[in-house]
């Protein structure tokens, strides 16, 4: 392996991701989209995943990376490194890619993070149009339009190249993170696991994936996690209870907490990585201890990510009034978090003081919330109550 460059990042050394509508970009954080000479996106429906790695615009880029620039479009990862919270590109160069050729350039994908196709039974806060069908519908009923143009359809539309070369890039294919909507909600992903497993290039395959855990297969599960290489099953748990409700509508938080239990089983008896992605705005910052309690007593064998909200813009945790920034700290720093958290809690902590927005735009953060409220008969003060005292004096 070449030593890594100091500002580098290796993902666009090994493949790329995709918006639903079929939109490449370098990662899923980056800002911006890969395109042509033109300006034009390049499209997962119209060009083949090796056609858009190989392109002048991932060439140019990792160009960049070598000559120690920090590329305006990777604002996400770079952000998060000023407030000491570990990016996905430290991530990926120090966990992930260990074997990178930085001074050659690639000529197949190795690794692909996907999406197929944004069905979903879900329409989580956190969320937009752009990642649930349902926010889509629900989106349509209130403005009269999807919220979410889709010029060639899916990202995995039956006729596009990324389905009809789907055999081609199966056979490099070193790392696969599926992303959704929901992945056991796109009957396309079913079809993916199936083929990759009977071709025999799952056994290559290190599988990732995010899962909001309200639908459980479980003769498919034990399939994937007995046929991949590894197979690391994120599931996406913003709260509990009334707040979990309210923050990933229309989920039940029973069936919820059912099948995560179902997952423990599973990996009680499987190799399988469970990780509890917990998205964290300003929202749920109080649901965070919770949630952190709760896999430390009945799911120990649990990893969270504590995953910081960047977008949309009314939620990260800089957007709570100073009132609730004090409190949320207290509230985190009494709290006996497993050494392996502690820094990870201190660099959220100053993600969430390092910036400030004035009284009117907290009240036109409520207003979305509102909206939102209004048309699916909830309400914010009664889901998540130790809100209530903090937001009174601006609804």
């Amino acid at each position: 392996m070449n030593k890594v460059p100091y500002y580098s990042c290796s993902i666009p050394w090994t493949g790329f991701s995709n918006e639903p509508d079929g939109r490449a970009q370098p990662c899923c954080l980056y800002k911006g989209y890969i395109t042509d000479e033109n300006n034009n996106p390049l499209y997962v429906q119209n060009y083949t995943p090796a056609e858009i790695l190989t392109s002048n615009f991932m060439k140019k880029l990792r160009q960049e990376f070598l000559q120690g620039k920090k590329p305006k479009g990777c604002q996400t990862c770079w952000t998060d490194e000023e407030n000491g919270y570990n990016s996905k590109r430290i991530i990926y160069n120090t966990d992930i890619h260990t074997d990178i050729d930085w001074f050659n350039e690639p000529t197949s994908v190795k690794e692909l993070q996907l999406i197929i196709n944004n069905s979903c039974n879900l329409k989580c806060r956190s969320c937009t149009p752009s990642h649930s069908t349902q926010w889509q519908q629900e989106f349509k009923k209130i403005t009269g339009n999807t919220g979410y143009d889709m010029p060639f359809k899916q990202s995995g539309d039956e006729n596009g190249k990324l389905w009809t070369t789907r055999f081609e890039w199966y056979k490099d294919l070193h790392r696969l993170e599926v992303v959704g909507g929901e992945p056991f909600y796109v009957k396309q992903w079913h079809q993916i696991f199936n083929e990759l497993i009977d071709l025999g290039f799952a056994k290559n395959i290190d599988l990732t994936f995010s899962t909001n855990c309200t639908i459980f297969y479980k003769s498919l599960i034990e399939k994937i996690c007995k046929q991949f290489k590894s197979v690391s099953i994120g599931l996406s748990i913003d709260g509990i209870e009334s707040a979990y409700e309210y923050l990933r509508h229309p989920g039940k938080w029973e069936i919820t907490l059912s099948n995560m239990k179902k997952y423990r089983d599973l990996a009680e008896n499987t190799n399988v990585n469970l990780q509890l992605n917990h998205t964290i705005s300003w929202l749920n910052a109080f649901e965070t201890v919770k949630i952190h309690k709760l896999i430390y007593e009945e799911f120990p064998m649990f990893s969270i990510w504590n995953n910081i909200v960047h977008y949309p813009l009314h939620l990260p945790l800089y957007v709570a009034p100073q009132a609730l920034k004090i409190d949320i700290e207290k509230e985190w720093k009494k709290f006996k978090w497993k050494s392996d958290y502690n820094d990870n809690i201190e660099s959220i902590l100053n993600f969430m003081y390092s910036k400030t927005i004035n009284e009117n735009e907290f009240v036109e953060a409520l207003d979305i919330l509102k909206k939102t409220d209004l048309h699916r008969n909830e309400n914010l003060p009664s889901a998540i109550p130790e809100l209530q005292n903090y937001i009174k004096n601006y609804l």
